[in-house]
């Protein structure tokens, strides 16, 4: 499956960055050295068809969809998007930031999505990734205190509430089509029946009317002379 990806872009101008302060305990926080390498740990990956999305700030920046079961490691093992590597090995996986920068620091969220089989289930983790300088504060890249509550699986791939909503669709399509063409199939029906029986009755009355014969009298009458017609007899006689 083709990866999206976001370009973490380095901005012009740093202003002085204030990280959120978040008091859940969800939130892990990781504070390295510039130039310096971390993690960002995953929740635990289903067995069968699933889908890990790393949001940087709110937005996507990658994404895979792979499968794995006991026996079967987990497909795209691994996957490496600029500074970013995706590690994966059977039920876990993480991404390791490379060289973290002011222009990558920031709040991370791993979005682990189990696609099939069902039930569809989405799990989280977050990291809040601050870099360390020496006589500075903590600081990060400015985001979205936010973190996602929807997430968009990658085109091509199909949750399994989606494949029940295709397939209720095509259900009552099946339906609407079948109400639609039973009465013109009846009618089809009805004139391939009908017709042969037409058109042999068309026929028998057509032979019957060319066979019978109507009575004419055959027989030899009297002949009657026309008034002031002389008999054949006496023509010629005086």
């Amino acid at each position: 499956h083709p990866n999206k990806t976001d370009k973490l872009s380095p901005t012009a101008e740093r202003p002085d960055w204030k990280c959120p302060v978040f008091n859940s305990t969800d939130v892990s926080t990781e504070q390295v050295t510039l130039h310096s390498a971390t993690s960002v740990a995953c929740p635990a990956l289903p067995e069968g068809e699933f889908s890990i999305v790393l949001f940087w700030g709110g937005r996507e920046v990658h994404n895979l969809t792979s499968t794995w079961n006991t026996q079967t490691p987990p497909e795209g093992l691994q996957t490496r998007r600029e500074n970013l590597t995706l590690l994966m090995s059977s039920g876990a996986a993480r991404y390791r930031i490379g060289r973290v920068s002011e222009e990558n620091a920031g709040l991370y969220t791993c979005v682990v999505c189990k696609i099939y089989p069902p039930p569809y289930k989405k799990e989280e983790r977050t990291t809040l990734v601050l870099l360390r300088v020496a006589g500075k504060p903590a600081s990060c890249r400015p985001f979205t205190a936010s973190r996602p509550n929807d997430v968009h699986l990658e085109v091509g791939t199909t949750s399994w509430e989606n494949r029940q909503y295709t397939l209720v669709t095509g259900l009552c399509l099946l339906i609407g089509v079948s109400l639609i063409f039973t009465p013109l199939h009846e009618v089809c029906a009805d004139l391939l029946l009908n017709t042969p029986l037409w058109f042999l009755t068309q026929c028998k009355a057509k032979c019957k009317d060319a066979t019978d014969n109507d009575y004419v009298n055959m027989k030899r009458g009297n002949l009657k002379r026309p008034p002031g017609v002389p008999h054949p007899t006496t023509i010629g006689h005086f």
